[in-house]
């Protein structure tokens, strides 16, 4: 067999450089060959395993997304599909409070109407967050007066929440303030943050609704002396999905707020809150006078 030979240099031995050391080693060359190659084919078949669980992985995700996809969609089709009947509902239930005479009926109607908004506007909260991720919240934007849609909204989580002792007050330094907004969405961001007053505290609680005109902005702010949330909730709760854990269960997704941040800021406005455990929290959020 030919052999793979491997020497050092010439190393002196003695003073006087006349003879010198030499160190060789025979290493069959076939042998080395052999080693060599089994190395190269056991990496070449390690890295072809691999790129075998790499692909086999991105296919799976590949259809797993796609699937998604399809099951997101066909759900968002379906939510977004209750809203028609209910809206004939609510027109239903508008013509038959006028018509009919009876004023325990008439309540009766005006709370079945008022059920079937509040499922008009969950429906639209869960809309805007599914699409959050992908495209921006479409508004549909029109001159309102933002003190009477703040006062109406008002009134009516007050009636709604009637079984629970409470007190709403309302201030604005202002009459009346028209802005270019979304008026469905400004609505479903002031009942969010009213009824949360009112959820996360206990009987007799006092809210506040603001609205002040600080630097050409407009602000509206929502004060109550509920139950507070701890700072390390405040940096989160405007996370979809983000439940603070009470002392008293309370019914909901994680997605009120969340979907507060995002129709605030499609209004080129900011949100913020300021809240101390145990004393109360201020909601406050602003919108330009101009958009």
């Amino acid at each position: 067999n030919a052999l793979f030979i491997k020497k050092t240099q010439l190393y002196p031995i003695g003073t006087k450089g006349l003879q010198f050391i030499q160190v060789k080693a025979n290493v069959p060359f076939s042998s080395f060959i052999q080693e060599m190659l089994q190395i190269l084919i056991e990496s070449i078949l390690l890295t072809i395993i691999i790129l075998g669980y790499v692909i086999f992985l991105v296919i799976t995700i590949h259809k797993k997304d796609k699937l998604f996809k399809r099951r997101e969609a066909s759900v968002n089709g379906t939510i977004h599909d209750l809203k028609s009947p209910l809206n004939s509902i609510i027109t239903l239930m508008s013509f038959i409070k006028k018509k009919v005479p009876d004023i325990h009926t008439q309540q009766l109607v005006e709370n079945t109407e008022r059920q079937a908004q509040k499922l008009v506007n969950e429906i639209e909260a869960l809309l805007i967050t599914a699409r959050k991720d992908r495209q921006k919240v479409y508004l549909q934007k029109e001159e309102t007066d933002l003190v009477l849609l703040v006062t109406e909204v008002a009134q009516e989580v007050s009636m709604q929440h009637s079984h629970q002792p409470h007190q709403i007050k309302m201030e604005s330094e202002l009459n009346e303030l028209n802005l270019m907004l979304d008026p469905l969405y400004v609505r479903n961001v002031i009942r969010n943050l009213v009824e949360n007053a009112l959820k996360y505290s206990d009987d007799g609680v006092n809210v506040q609704v603001l609205i002040r005109n600080i630097d050409g902005n407009i602000e509206v702010s929502v004060t109550d002396d509920g139950w507070g949330i701890a700072p390390k909730d405040q940096k989160l709760i405007f996370r979809q999905f983000y439940r603070v854990r009470q002392h008293i269960q309370v019914k909901g997704y994680g997605i009120g707020l969340a979907v507060v941040k995002y129709v605030v800021e499609a209004h080129h406005g900011k949100i913020r809150v300021n809240s101390v455990l145990g004393k109360g929290s201020c909601f406050t959020f602003s919108l330009p006078k101009a958009q």
